[in-house]
């Protein structure tokens, strides 16, 4: 039995959102030049091979290795010995899809990403991709990662609270990253804005550069709310009980 052709009264009740695809001219990305990135070294290295307007059109570093008469122009081979295979192939895959696959594969996303551990472990390669990208000069890659630092941020846990990025992922991005740093000042004005006691319970395993920064944001963003505290009562600050009284 041959199926029913929907009726053209049902095909106009049917409505497809209209989606504007259309771009620029200057928006075509070129296809031709392949580029081999070898990341890694000995039996942990892995070989890529990336359209090279996609790496130079956003990466300084790679811009400058293939122009001139730098050895990586001519053999079209760049290396990056002191990396991550695994991050730079999530660098790669932003390349190309404009995403950041960072979540962990599981039939609930919500449960996967609700799960402290991997709330955790997200963060942390986000922040070890900023530094990768921090490296290679790309500004886009370093904007698009930090917006996703800080939607990993606000995703809800169960008791209503955030994920803020502990003492071990505040020490990989001060230890990998330059000061004056952008994901520096994002982490440091959220503990001042955010930051609760438990927090920063154990300040003493951050690193003293953010301790440093962080006294100073506080300092400054509190200059703004006087009177916080009323210091003019003494008795806050005597141990002696009939000195308080007289």
């Amino acid at each position: 039995m041959a199926a029913r052709t929907p009726s053209l009264a049902a095909r106009r009740s049917t409505k497809i959102p209209l989606v504007d695809r259309r771009s620029s001219q200057k928006d075509r990305k070129g296809y031709c030049g392949i580029v081999e990135v070898l990341v890694g070294q000995d039996e942990k290295q892995q070989k890529f091979h990336v359209h090279e307007q996609l790496l130079t059109t956003g990466s300084l570093f790679f811009r400058k290795a293939m122009s001139g008469n730098w050895s990586e122009a001519k053999d079209r081979i760049v290396r990056l010995p002191e990396d991550d295979p695994l991050l730079f192939h999530i660098y790669v895959d932003l390349l190309y899809t404009n995403q950041i696959a960072v979540i962990p594969d599981s039939s609930s996303r919500e449960a996967t990403i609700a799960d402290r551990q991997n709330a955790r472990a997200i963060q942390n390669t986000l922040a070890m991709l900023y530094i990768l990208v921090e490296k290679l000069q790309d500004i886009d890659s370093k904007d698009k990662t930090i917006a996703a630092m800080v939607a990993s941020m606000h995703e809800k846990r169960s008791d209503g609270g955030m994920y803020s990025p502990g003492h071990m992922i505040v020490q990989t991005v001060y230890n990998g990253t330059p000061p004056g740093c952008l994901l520096r000042k994002l982490i440091v004005d959220l503990y001042t804005s955010k930051a609760t006691q438990f927090w920063v319970s154990n300040a003493h395993e951050f690193p003293d550069e953010f301790v440093r920064e962080l006294m100073i944001n506080v300092v400054t963003e509190r200059s703004g709310v006087p009177g916080l505290i009323d210091v003019a009562d003494l008795t806050a600050y005597m141990e002696d009980t009939v000195t308080k009284k007289s």
